[in-house]
């Protein structure tokens, strides 16, 4: 079915043909665009058999499914009609581009003397060693990406392992936890990067440039799909004979900078168009660079892991678990809106825990207090009660309290991929704005089911629609994640939650 886009009153013909630019890569959808007959008069270039051209005054808003460049008026018939809408951000401040593109020139200076340094240091200390002169480590992967992505990624580990050999792992210390605890059997070694250190630290990062590139590999992989600046230049300055990484897109990158970039590797492998989910994107680029096809479940096996550190906490069942942390302000449903979907599961029998980051750990008390309060109030939530976990637990002890907890209530962030990897049996909810939607959220059944995105009513008048918007157009979603109503979420729980 075609996707309908309507040109508002601020369209000019240079924003018409970025729009087009956008369109023309993605073969797997058709489209039909509604513009002004003065403005489709000026495109004299032919567009492609999947892109439609119309005169806007044949549209009707109820019957669009989204508006590109509305002014005003036209947004707030939008909202009204709850159709996605693209609006052009904000012009950059020319001086913040100035001192970005100084920080820019001074962290490839830092990286070329780091790198330079490394080369001159690995030389003498083979020169004056008896050792051979090939050390080289067989495999590097570059993952500096979040948690969640690490989540979706780690289940091909033993793949590269099986075929490349031991790997050093260059990733975001984010997930340190998580790496060293259940892949430590395919790593020859971890290096966490701090990223925003790294960003930030000039002698943070020349030190771990410095450490990387005195290392020397066979191979070096970055299958981040959407590669951003960091990852590219750790890709740049490895010395590996072959570095290979997915097409991928300009998620996160210029198409002049992807292009600069992109001369660093051997090999670019081929992806499908489209939005993908992010594990069938890994499974994609995996098979492409192994040869073969690659499609391992999405698992992860707790062990003993943090069980003492479990037990301390001396939980009763049956418990449902809310997270309420997220990495961004407006990936975070309100606490009041968190406090009633726990309140609706201390009158159904279940005591709740609370959990997130160290940021959280005020919220997460406010709220134990909030809900333990009403409920010594109420005599059918007496008895059940509510405990602050946020900022308590590790990466592993969160993990093991998810996995012993009935459901999981979250925002879409890292602790949702936690729980799809854990137990295939557990519900998982989660509420989300749409960010990256059908990339990241909702989960395919082919991948793991039980899994229920609850969103914004926009995107759940059409979802096909806000895909294409939130992937490709406006990134990060602009809808506000607190018109998800409690009500809403209860509904769904109410509706899918196993008896």
């Amino acid at each position: 079915m075609p996707l309908r886009i309507l040109c508002g009153t601020i369209c000019e013909k240079k924003d018409l043909e970025n729009l087009f630019t956008s369109l023309r890569a993605n073969h797997a959808q058709d489209f039909i665009i509604f513009a002004p007959k003065n403005l489709l008069n000026t495109i004299t270039q032919p567009q492609p058999s999947h892109i439609i051209l119309q005169d806007s005054a044949q549209a009707h808003l109820e019957n669009i499914d989204f508006l590109y460049l509305p002014d005003s008026a036209q947004v707030e018939s939008a909202l009204k009609a709850q159709t996605p809408y693209f609006s052009n951000p904000k012009m950059p401040n020319p001086i913040k581009q100035i001192l970005k593109a100084i920080k820019n020139l001074c962290e490839n200076m830092l990286d070329s003397i780091a790198l330079c340094s490394a080369k001159i240091f690995t030389r003498l200390s083979y020169a004056m060693s008896k050792k051979p002169k090939n050390q080289r480590r067989k495999l590097a992967i570059i993952r500096t990406d979040a948690i969640g992505d690490y989540l979706l990624f780690r289940n091909f580990l033993p793949c590269f392992y099986e075929h490349f050999g031991k790997i050093t792992l260059i990733g975001n210390a984010a997930y340190s936890d998580l790496a060293l605890n259940f892949d430590r059997q395919y790593l020859e070694e971890f290096i966490p990067l701090h990223m925003r250190r790294f960003s930030r630290n000039p002698l943070y990062r020349f030190k771990s440039v410095y450490k990387i590139a005195c290392l020397e590999f066979e191979t070096a992989i970055n299958p981040i799909f959407s590669r951003d600046k960091a990852s590219e230049k750790i890709a740049k300055i490895i010395r590996a004979r072959q570095k290979y990484a997915p097409k991928g897109d300009l998620n996160n990158l210029n198409a002049r900078d992807y292009a600069r970039f992109a001369k660093n590797y051997t090999l670019l492998t081929p992806c499908k168009e489209g939005v993908m989910f992010e594990f069938e994107r890994n499974a994609e680029f995996a098979s492409a660079l192994l040869g073969k096809t690659i499609f391992p479940p999405l698992t992860l096996e707790l062990g003993d892991c943090a069980l003492q550190e479990f037990e301390r906490f001396n939980l009763p069942k049956p418990y449902v678990v809310l997270f309420i942390g997220a990495s961004t302000s407006w990936r975070k449903w309100d606490i009041k809106n968190f406090y009633k979907v726990g309140l609706w599961h201390l009158s159904k029998g279940f005591h709740v825990v609370i959990c997130g980051g160290r940021e959280d750990s005020q919220n997460g008390e406010n709220l134990a207090t909030m809900l333990n309060t009403q409920s010594n109030l109420t005599k059918q939530t007496k008895g059940f009660h509510a405990f602050n976990l946020c900022g308590k637990t590790t990466l592993c002890a969160l993990a093991r309290v998810v996995y012993n907890g009935n459901h999981l209530v979250s925002n879409e962030t890292s602790c949702a991929h936690l729980a799809a990897t854990l137990r295939h049996d557990i519900s998982i909810y989660v509420v989300s704005n749409g960010n990256h939607l059908y990339r990241f959220t909702p989960y395919p059944c082919r991948v793991r089911g039980k899994y229920y995105g609850i969103y914004h009513p926009i995107i759940d008048k059409n979802l096909c629609a806000y895909a294409f918007l939130s992937n490709y157009m406006q990134n990060p979603s602009r809808l506000d994640i607190n018109q998800i109503t409690p009500q809403r979420v209860i509904e769904v729980i109410e509706n899918t939650l196993d008896s």
